[in-house]
């Protein structure tokens, strides 16, 4: 009789998709979030030169743009994100965060006595938000990528010269 000696908790598959989601998404909300306070408090230092802005007026924003990238991510599958390289992940966030805020736009535009954003509060908030989106993506899928649950295992048959190149 012949005996394996692989260990077969070695191979074991612990990928976890749905860990992965949940990471992915509450980073995506305190990018979002902390672009959101940045721009807010920038905007408020320059008070004195472009007036007075409203927490109040532009906090709907915040919720809105939320929701909408959420969706347009789920949309995209950009959660987990698998089977996509860097580059198609990051031409996506910038498309997905740029969608965001095109609906916002066109959003308060239509209904103007809504929302009343200042235009130096948003273009800060559009690439802040797509900065810090981009870059905890890459940081976590960077990192993430050193776990055992994070991406799921794949199987490479052939010749190991034909697919060091791949590895």
């Amino acid at each position: 009789m012949i005996q394996n000696n692989i260990s077969s908790d070695k191979y074991k598959i612990t990928y976890n998709p749905n860990l992965v989601i949940i990471i992915l998404v509450i980073f995506d909300i305190v990018s979002n979030i902390i672009s959101f306070i940045i721009s807010l408090y920038l905007r408020s230092f320059l008070n004195p030169i472009f007036g007075v802005i409203n927490i109040e007026s532009v906090f709907p924003m915040l919720w809105i743009n939320i929701i909408v990238i959420f969706l347009l991510f789920s949309n995209e599958r950009m959660y987990p994100g698998k089977g996509k390289t860097g580059v198609i992940e990051l031409k996506k966030i910038f498309s997905v965060v740029g969608g965001s805020f095109l609906a916002i736009l066109i959003f308060t535009y239509s209904w103007n006595s809504i929302i009343d954003i200042s235009r130096l509060f948003f273009v800060t908030y559009w690439l802040l938000s797509t900065i810090l989106i981009a870059s905890t993506r890459l940081f976590l899928h960077n990192r993430g990528s050193l776990l055992d649950w994070w991406n799921e295992p794949i199987i490479i048959i052939g010749a190991y010269e034909n697919s060091k190149d791949i590895v």
